[in-house]
């Protein structure tokens, strides 16, 4: 049955009634200013090379190569050198020689991402069109940062140097077992990219967070996406990273090639094999912060980035083990992580990092005890420890608070564990803190 109302049944509500949706005042316009940081493909270059190194290395069992070199590890005429005498190395050992990073024209990715969404007119043209196909990396009340992806190819040309040709003809048949050739397939990884510095630096201040401590990096984690770490370089340069699930196209367009030993076999000074690999993937090629205007918020230009302009191996990052949390009395009160790279000293400065983070009185006796030349061993632990083992690296920790690592791996994480002495530490405060009247000890 269809009833059918009188007009005067239904008075009009003006809102006294609570039926209608409450009017809402339009927001007041707000002013945003942007930073765009294109990102250096070397960097998304180290971070493939570092996953694929690490890939074509899982084939082999543990400690197999008494060597690894990245091509892009050093100058060329350096290279060249290496390779004159790569007959009188020890072997096995592996290079691997990432190509120039190109642009993958073929994909609709690209078409769609990058060449229809990028400037045409920069002077006049605002960032929007640029977000739409932006994705998101962290946002609060004060800042956005999200970034842009792009398609490139990683070409990498491998060759193993075995000592002899019957060594060589198993790894040969290795290969041939275990890797799969004239096929493309997908590896999935989650890599580490790196985040612009400046950018970060900024994020810290207009948040009231010390850029490099485990607060700031607790405090991104809590706003975003990704997860983000902080690494280290050994001079003291604090990097961030995200972790981001990648999808890795792999192509293996034929198989193995090899040589045959020299002499035809009467001496065999070394047997070369050698593979080809093609990646494609998509990795983080700008970023995008946006600022809202306000007058409080530290000025960007005043910012210092000190990103290192040469990254040329990124390790993909480990899960955390379960380090000793104390040593002979010793307690774990700082931890960082520590990447070499080609050229990189080998002597970390450890204090700076404790300074950061360790409790200002404790700061503090160890800092006298550094100025008055004293034994740093009586407060200080330090063990290094390679990124994804229990295994103690050979080092050396001197009373100026230099860690020193003995023939670093390039491309290697180091986890640095720094042990304070608290029981030592507390009788040295103590001693401080005792004032006499007479014999009596007031505290």
């Amino acid at each position: 049955m269809l009833h059918v109302g009188r007009p005067q049944d239904y008075p009009d509500d003006y809102g006294q009634w609570n039926r209608l949706y409450s009017v809402q005042e339009w927001p007041e316009e707000e002013v945003i200013q942007y930073d765009r940081h294109i990102q250096k493909t070397s960097y998304n270059q180290a971070t493939i090379t570092g996953a694929v190194v690490d890939w074509i290395k899982s084939f082999f069992p543990a400690g197999y190569f008494k060597r690894t070199r990245i091509t892009t590890e050093s100058a060329y005429g350096e290279f060249k050198s290496f390779m004159r005498n790569i007959y009188k190395l020890e072997k096995p050992f592996m290079i691997i020689d990432p190509q120039s990073i190109t642009h993958d024209d073929e994909s609709l990715f690209g078409q769609n991402m990058t060449d229809r969404y990028n400037f045409y007119d920069p002077g006049n043209e605002g960032i929007g069109p640029a977000l739409i196909y932006s994705l998101p990396i962290l946002k609060t009340d004060s800042i956005e940062l999200v970034y842009r992806r792009n398609r490139f190819r990683f070409d990498f040309d491998m060759m193993i140097m075995e000592q002899n040709l019957d060594r060589q003809l198993n790894t040969y048949n290795m290969l041939l077992m275990r890797i799969r050739h004239n096929s493309k397939f997908t590896l999935d990884r989650t890599l580490p990219y790196l985040l612009p510095s400046k950018q970060m630096k900024f994020i810290a201040k207009v948040h009231g967070y010390e850029y490099g401590t485990e607060e700031f990096v607790r405090f991104l984690n809590s706003v975003s996406k990704y997860s983000i770490i902080m690494r280290v370089t050994p001079n003291g340069v604090v990097l961030h990273y995200m972790l981001v699930p990648t999808q890795l196209m792999c192509e293996v367009t034929g198989y193995p090639n090899r040589d045959t030993p020299e002499t035809s076999n009467a001496i065999e000074w070394g047997a070369r094999l050698t593979e080809e690999f093609i990646f494609k993937a998509d990795v983080p090629s700008e970023f995008i912060l946006m600022i809202p205007e306000k007058a409080d918020f530290v000025p960007y230009e005043e910012i210092i980035d000190d990103t290192p302009d040469l990254i040329t191996i990124t390790n993909p990052d480990y899960a955390d083990l379960d380090w000793p949390t104390e040593i002979n009395g010793y307690t774990a009160a700082v931890k960082f992580d520590v990447e070499f790279q080609q050229g990189d000293d080998n002597k970390i400065a450890i204090l700076p990092e404790c300074y950061r983070t360790i409790d200002p009185d404790i700061r503090n006796v160890i800092l006298e005890c550094v100025q008055k030349k004293g034994k740093l061993s009586d407060l200080m632990l330090v063990r290094a420890y390679p990124n994804g083992s229990y295994m103690n690296a050979p080092a050396v920790f001197d009373d100026e608070g230099i860690l020193t690592i003995g023939n670093p791996q390039v491309g290697k994480l180091y986890t640095i564990m720094v042990y304070i002495n608290l029981g030592t530490i507390n009788i040295i405060r103590e001693g401080k803190n005792k004032q006499h009247i007479g014999t009596i000890e007031k505290y």
